[in-house]
């Protein structure tokens, strides 16, 4: 059984470890310096392409299999 004297040392080093996962927005997410690795044109429109399709895809997959969807009636 875990005795109160075993919890009463442990809270401060509990209550350090909350606030370490707690706190975890202390940095900047935004910086106004030029970018460390540039990417070039025709990697951000193959990016560019595959958020598009991967976006678009499902639903131009149901419309061009519309009538499979409806049925045979």
């Amino acid at each position: 059984m875990i005795g109160a004297s075993s919890i009463v040392k442990s809270a401060p080093r509990l209550g350090c470890l909350l606030r370490q996962t707690r706190n975890f927005n202390d940095f900047a997410t935004a910086l106004s310096a030029p970018p460390r690795v540039t990417l070039s044109t025709a990697e951000k429109m193959a990016h560019a392409l595959v958020i598009s399709v991967g976006i678009l895809g499902v639903p131009a997959w149901v419309l061009c299999h519309l009538e499979e969807y409806k049925g045979e009636n």
